[in-house]
């Protein structure tokens, strides 16, 4: 019998379930809506999701499940998506971690260790014309963020100046 156990709960642009900073220049721009229920009979929350849109179009889709009801979440899913496409989908079970890239959505997908220590920290996607997109924290317990609008904004820019100087160098 399924007795749901349920609240939401809408977070705009503080980020407290997903993210380590605010910045107020973003406000209205990225979401975070949270939902959390306990399904199947159980008596304790066992499934959580967060949904994180920019521009009211969602990029991460973040769930976890606790399939065996021992409290802990044993499988989580972090969807990366792009123009309602999905790009990448993490996947972490029994603490193992699997990452699957779509490469029918049509984006160029790049993982980085922006800091050298071994670890991807960094997710950047690049449309067919190899402009960003965007871009994604990967926190050390493995936690998925966008980047706030207005880095990503600086960063396309500058990457759009570098590609002109570039075009022009060429020449």
């Amino acid at each position: 019998m399924f007795f749901p156990l349920f609240r939401t709960l809408t977070v705009v642009c503080a980020f407290a379930l997903m993210s380590r900073t605010s910045h107020a220049e973003d406000a209205g721009t990225l979401k975070t809506e949270y939902y959390e229920a306990a399904v199947n009979g159980a008596t304790a929350i066992n499934y959580k999701r967060w949904n994180t849109s920019r521009d009211d179009k969602v990029i991460v889709t973040h769930e976890e499940r606790d399939l065996t009801r021992s409290g802990k979440f044993e499988q989580i899913d972090t969807l990366i998506f792009h123009d309602g496409k999905k790009v990448l989908h993490f996947v972490t079970l029994l603490g193992k971690r699997s990452c699957f890239f779509h490469p029918e959505a049509g984006f160029k997908v790049l993982q980085g260790d922006s800091d050298g220590d071994g670890r991807y920290d960094r997710i950047v996607i690049s449309d067919a014309r190899e402009q960003m997109v965007d871009s994604f924290t990967i926190a050390a317990d493995g936690r998925i963020t966008p980047i706030p609008d207005a880095e990503l904004k600086k960063t396309q820019d500058m990457l759009k100046r570098g590609a002109e100087i570039m075009k022009n160098f060429d020449k």
